[in-house]
């Protein structure tokens, strides 16, 4: 059911792929066929693809919305914006021993500290359970320390809950930073 709604609503290069083998499969329906119901069978193909189309341009699925939710909390941190950072994290947040304005407070000592540019995230796996989502992601950023600008990287696991229709940060663990395994934020705090 995954690939289906992935191939459906979310990817657009795998639409296209499953575009072209529809139609394929048309036209070899096509190739055997009496003429009296040839064109229907490409009319109906071509019809049926335009209409999947419009329809993954119109629906946004639970991943989709989490992605959106994850770039925006990026997007908060790169840009220092600790409104926006606040608004990311839920109340009931709780990782290594921080809650809510915890993390809001490590987000925010962490951005007088250090400088943080280009954040670009690498391969992001997404897995939506009802109500809660697990974030796999790899990432990488130019982070600027005491003026020396160095390229950083990272793996991270997040959890997000639905809240009122909008998806909030429940709990942040890194897995590895630059190369080395840690074991909680606390332990990425020296900065």
């Amino acid at each position: 059911m995954d690939l289906l709604r992935s191939v459906l609503f979310e990817s657009r290069a795998q639409l296209t792929a499953f575009s072209l083998v529809l139609m394929g499969a048309a036209y070899a329906a096509w190739l055997r066929m009496s003429p009296p119901g040839r064109s229907r069978v490409l009319v109906g193909a071509a019809g049926l693809i335009v209409a999947l189309f419009l329809i993954q341009s119109a629906v946004m699925t639970d991943r989709e919305r989490v992605r959106r939710a994850l770039d925006g909390f990026v997007s908060a941190i790169e840009k220092r914006d600790e409104r926006a950072v606040a608004e990311a994290i839920d109340a009931a947040f709780d990782s290594d021993g921080l809650d809510q304005a915890g993390m809001v407070g490590y987000v925010s000592d962490a951005a007088r500290k250090l400088e943080v540019r280009d954040s670009r995230l690498g391969s992001v796996s997404i897995q939506v359970d009802g109500d809660l989502a697990r974030v796999r992601l790899s990432a990488t950023a130019t982070i600027r320390l005491d003026g020396t600008p160095f390229r950083a990287s990272g793996r991270w696991e997040l959890d997000w809950a639905r809240r009122n229709d909008r998806w909030k940060l429940v709990t942040a663990r890194p897995i590895e930073i630059t190369g080395q395994p840690v074991s909680g934020l606390r332990s990425i705090r020296r900065w």
